[in-house]
């Protein structure tokens, strides 16, 4: 019998491990798994890997983007700081309309101001610093337990980009929307007010609705897996509390953005808040920074530079981030249910006999060679014609 093969690929039958025929119903075995292997299906995780491999390169790409993005910020910095005095700083809540809290001025815009660079322009530092021991396995395509942030933080922004690519160009086409006004402000308050959304909108809404009621409960049940002030900034247990509290500073989060833009943008807006409150519990206040940066300064690098070709070069890393973000859009998809389920999701698996069958050969009926009669009778080695007696 050939190695690896214990079973009959036409009745099933269990097959003796010397024998040359099927016990059962006779099939000759003595050939079976010598093909050349066309058949065989390719198996593995061949196509996730592969995914994973364009994912973490293109990773490296976003993070040379985000770079370009963090040096527009500091650039920013010497047409905002003079009128930044005169303007003054606004300190606002979400509940779920924007409400204003207090107007700052002088010295402690400018100080304010700063603190937003700093907390932007330090989450880029620390991103690409923690993930520098995963970098040369992601980049082999390796499956990890955590990847690092910049691999989360920019296949996410990948996933986001094509949802966003179909939502608006075949869902909303042809149709008349608000959108925000902010590209019709000079370009120092373009800077401003973006990096400011940044930073101010994941205080609020991942903080103040996310981690802090997580460290209320925590406090009333006496947890005791880390200290309370911890989950203020993020990072620790992804579990169906901290969902609930996900989904609660989404929904804040999507409806604070109703009041400057119009309805088509809810959906699109608590997405995007589901990606940043899942790296706020998976990583930290930074990780979420950090994609609510990169989609608020995408576009002003091109409008720091002027002319054509930056907008050119930013439409086609659009473009390429959409085509990229397809696969991870089921892969996010995939990890959001297995949370909610507590359970890995599998495709159902063959089982063994299946499995074996992949590797047969499968041979016509046997017939007698000097008479043509197509009824046998099977001995241990060879098959006897009934009709003419002949072995063969």
């Amino acid at each position: 019998m050939p190695e690896g093969i214990n079973f009959c690929p036409r009745c099933g039958g269990k097959l003796p491990p010397d024998g040359s025929f099927c016990p059962f119903c006779g099939l000759d075995i003595r050939f079976l798994g010598q093909s050349d292997g066309s058949h065989h299906k390719e198996k593995g995780g061949g196509l996730m890997r592969l995914v994973r491999f364009a994912g973490s390169w293109s990773s490296m790409l976003m993070a040379l983007v985000l770079l370009v993005m963090g040096v527009t910020a500091l650039w920013g910095s010497t047409i905002i700081l003079p009128r930044i005095d005169d303007l003054g700083v606004t300190l606002f809540l979400i509940v779920p309309q924007i409400l204003d809290l207090v107007t700052i001025m002088g010295l402690g815009a400018v100080l304010i101001y700063i603190i937003f660079l700093f907390a932007a322009i330090a989450s880029l530092v620390w991103m690409l610093y923690e993930g520098r021991d995963r970098y040369a396995k992601e980049l082999r395509g390796e499956r990890l337990e955590k990847h690092s942030s910049l691999y989360t933080v920019s296949t996410l922004f990948f996933a986001l980009i094509s949802i966003q690519m179909i939502y608006y160009l075949i869902l909303l086409a042809g149709q008349d929307v608000n959108t925000s006004n902010v590209t019709a402000l000079p370009l120092w308050a373009q800077l401003y007010y973006l990096l400011e959304a940044s930073v101010w909108e994941e205080v609020i809404t991942r903080v103040l609705y996310l981690g802090f009621p997580m460290m209320i409960v925590m406090a009333l049940r006496q947890d005791t897996r880390q200290k309370w002030y911890r989950y203020l900034w993020g990072d620790f247990e992804l579990d169906r509390l901290a969902i609930v509290f996900i989904l609660f500073s989404s929904v804040m989060f999507a409806l604070g953005h109703l009041q400057s833009w119009d309805v088509f943008k809810l959906l699109p807006t608590f997405l995007v808040g589901l990606s940043l409150g899942y790296l706020f519990v998976r990583y930290g206040l930074y990780a979420a920074i950090m994609l609510h940066f990169a989609f608020d300064y995408l576009s002003l690098p091109a409008a720091v530079l002027g002319g054509t070709m930056p907008l050119v070069v930013t439409g086609l890393f659009v473009l390429f981030c959409s085509a990229l973000g397809l696969p991870y859009i089921l892969y996010y998809a995939k990890v959001g249910l297995e949370t909610l389920l507590e359970r890995p999701i599998t495709l159902p698996k063959r089982d063994k006999r299946e499995e074996e069958e992949d590797n047969y050969v499968y041979l016509p009926r046997p017939i007698c060679p000097q008479c043509g009669h197509d009824t046998i009778r099977v001995h241990e080695h060879d098959y006897e014609c009934t009709r003419c007696k002949k072995r063969f």
